[in-house]
């Protein structure tokens, strides 16, 4: 838009009454465009393009940090949830220190369940002491010989808790928790990248207002120089200084508005372009990015493409799948635990004589097997369980489904608005060319005293609101391409 704005200015500048009869009436209109040209910055130094802010965004925005708090919030809970499969290590000791009997009992035990099974090893040691009565009658199951014993055993569900059990659930439901909070942070990543597309775009497009405006004030006040030179003259009446100065007045309004929109713009911009430190940060006029010309093709060429992608790989749909397999496995561990309870265990143990004397009651190895059963006569709860994680499965697919539904036709909705903005820029950007060449032809007219500043004026106004008309395409188009590539998932395949 800039470049349109420099070809406005090259054709504002008046001549004065030595250089109308000059066949080179370009020259002092290219001077004072290269004047304007460093003042309104055509070419910034450090233009801000949408990149940066978008890549600003990132770990450094408060919210997405919120977002990747949850997922390490997962993750704690995940090995939190793995805390049940940890060995555990039980160690007791007990000594009689004065009474009737002498005895001591000690017992180092090491218990783990790596899966459906548990295993547990360890050695134990029940012995007399003090040489009196020794150990009571009913303290009889833990006497050992004087090495003490040691056993192993290993317990085995053969119908509930042999696919699944509470501990093992939870942790499958916390690792798809992780999942599903990563999901989610892509998801806000995403959101937040959009609406930093949209307040980039009202930045710019401010902006780009904002050096109209100065444009439009310049070239009022460089003509009003001219304007007196040819009333001095006789070139001009005087009625058309004072239709100038109201001009420039019009325009010294319109500017002081298009300053505070511009600023209005920067703040919100602040709110996702941000340092290294996550603090915001203030883009001021002179970053502007100059004009673009429209491109040659919609980004939503291939609609359907875009339609199978967002359904595959959008991260709402991920987070919501990984919702539907942790209720899966809630129903899972419900329907499990509808079957009876049977284990069969069994545990081998040796005593060892440790330089005492063998005791015939215990011998010196034993192997023991059982097995053990338990089923509640009505299982209400179970049953009450299985219907309600059930429904609970149902009802997540359905909302999947009016999910991907949704993220259907948002796709489809985005890429009718990028088509049909696209189109109205590539019309807007033709409107503008044609709208600087009557500019031209009139400013060349009034030159010659053919009409008058009133006409010319409204030439101008025309330009400006064509130029206006352009900025407000560029702008539509740039929001809806943000909304195309959001509604997709954050990326068009192919680009």
């Amino acid at each position: 838009m800039l470049i349109y704005l420099l070809m406005a200015l090259a054709v504002a500048q008046p001549a004065p009454e030595s250089a109308i009869e000059d066949p080179q009436l370009d020259t002092p209109r290219t001077r004072s465009a290269e004047r304007l040209r460093r003042m309104l910055g055509a070419e910034p130094a450090d233009p801000l393009p949408l990149q940066s802010v978008t890549e600003s965004i990132d770990r450094r925005h408060p919210r997405f940090r919120s977002a990747m708090l949850d997922v390490q919030r997962a993750e704690g809970a995940l090995l939190q949830s793995q805390g049940p499969f940890d060995p555990n290590l039980i160690a007791r000791t007990r000594t009689l220190a004065a009474g009737f009997y002498g005895y001591s009992f000690g017992n180092a035990m090491l218990e783990w369940t790596p899966g459906p099974f548990s295993v547990y090893g360890g050695w134990r040691i029940g012995v007399d002491t003090w040489d009196r009565a020794g150990i009571p009658v009913y303290y009889q199951d833990k006497w050992t010989l004087q090495g003490g014993e040691a056993r192993v055993g290993l317990s085995i569900p053969l119908l509930e808790g042999l696919v699944t059990d509470p501990a093992r659930t939870q942790r499958t439901i916390a690792a798809l928790d992780i999942d599903r909070t990563e999901a989610m942070a892509d998801a806000i990543e995403i959101q937040l990248r959009q609406q930093a597309a949209v307040a980039w775009v009202g930045w710019v497009a401010s902006g780009r207002m904002l050096a109209l405006e100065r444009a439009l004030l310049d070239i009022a006040q460089i003509r009003q120089t001219a304007i007196e030179a040819r009333i001095t003259l006789g070139d001009l009446p005087q009625l058309e200084e004072l239709r100038n100065l109201q001009f420039l007045a019009r325009r010294r309004a319109s500017l002081e508005n298009a300053i505070g929109s511009f600023e209005a713009a920067s703040q919100h911009l602040s709110l996702f372009l941000r340092d290294d430190q996550g603090a915001r940060l203030t883009a001021a006029a002179d970053r502007v990015p100059k004009a673009e010309s429209p491109p040659a093709a919609a980004l939503s060429r291939n609609e359907d493409l875009l339609v199978r992608f967002a359904l595959d790989r959008h991260p709402e749909l991920e987070a919501m799948r990984a919702v539907i397999e942790q209720r899966q496995a809630a129903a899972r561990l419900a329907r499990n635990r509808l079957l009876p309870d049977i284990r069969v265990f069994g545990e081998a143990s040796q005593d060892f004589l440790g330089g005492g004397d063998a005791v015939p009651s215990l011998e010196p190895f034993n192997l023991m097997i059982g097995v053990q059963g338990s089923m509640p006569v009505l299982n209400r709860s179970a049953r009450g369980m299985k219907a309600a994680t059930e429904a609970q499965v149902d009802g997540a697919r359905a909302d999947l489904r009016w999910a991907e539904d949704q993220i259907e036709a948002r796709v489809r909705q985005a890429a009718a608005r990028e088509r049909a903005a696209l189109e109205g820029w590539r019309a807007a950007t033709e409107a503008v060319a044609l709208a600087l060449r009557i500019q031209e032809a009139e400013q060349r007219a009034f030159d010659f005293g053919k009409v008058d500043l009133l006409r010319l004026w409204q030439i101008e106004q025309e330009t400006a609101a064509a130029i206006h008309t352009e900025v407000n395409a560029w702008a539509r188009y740039e929001t809806a391409r943000a909304e195309l590539i959001a509604a997709v998932g954050g990326q068009i395949p192919g680009t």
